[in-house]
């Protein structure tokens, strides 16, 4: 049972991790978490920040498995390549929307997020029938 406490430690360090990027969200981030959380977009439930993996997602809605990635100027395109791969693996859609279109389109934006988690669920329900 050694491996045990190990595995909590991992737990313990991704909650950790998780909870210091909550606090430090860019001003997009923190645009787009005003208007997703506490099931604000049509009754969508998101969490910020959410452990997937090695990952962390910006925001993730679990019913939808939808990823959300919000780009700024500057990101690694080879590490987000791998970080997508890893998620559609998984199961996971990832929607990846510029920094730019939350401060600038943002109605734009929150009715991309709408529809593609709507159908997301459409779909996943369809597929448990």
């Amino acid at each position: 049972m050694r491996h045990r406490p190990r595995e909590l430690g991992k737990a313990a360090l991704a909650k950790a991790r998780s909870s210091e990027l909550r606090s430090s969200l860019s001003p997009p981030e923190a645009t787009l978490w005003q208007h997703l959380r506490g099931s604000r977009l049509e009754g969508l439930k998101f969490r910020r920040q959410a452990p997937i993996g090695p990952y962390f997602a910006d925001f993730l809605c679990p019913r939808a498995q939808l990823v959300i990635e919000i780009d700024g100027r500057w990101h690694d395109v080879l590490h987000d390549a791998r970080r997508d791969e890893f998620l559609r693996e998984r199961g996971f859609t990832v929607l990846r929307i510029s920094a730019e279109d939350v401060r600038t389109r943002r109605g734009e934006v929150l009715a991309v997020i709408s529809r593609t988690a709507n159908e997301r669920i459409e779909s996943l329900e369809r597929r448990t029938e």
